[in-house]
């Protein structure tokens, strides 16, 4: 699925927040979105572009080491774009 990110994904939901002007996701599949540049921001699960949020705790609590940037459940918003294989 390379190339896509959690803000493709028919699960996720991506907003801005009004306190710091940043993103935050929350994914209806139980994952934890947090920022794969924790530098950038200075909280974890926020960040400045929405494609910078990916999932990081799966469902169960447990350290989601995935080799993409989303996860299994990942189903594309757009469904005419598909799913990569």
């Amino acid at each position: 699925m390379a190339g896509y990110h959690c803000t493709d994904c028919l699960f996720s939901k991506i907003e801005r927040s009004e306190k710091n002007d940043e993103f935050f996701g929350t994914c209806d599949k139980g994952y934890t979105l947090t920022n794969r540049n924790p530098h950038e921001c200075e909280l974890k699960n926020f960040a400045l572009e929405p494609d910078s949020l990916f999932p990081t705790v799966d469902p169960f609590g447990k350290l989601y080491l995935g080799t993409n940037w989303v996860c299994p459940a990942f189903r594309p918003r757009n469904p005419e774009k598909g799913i990569a294989k």
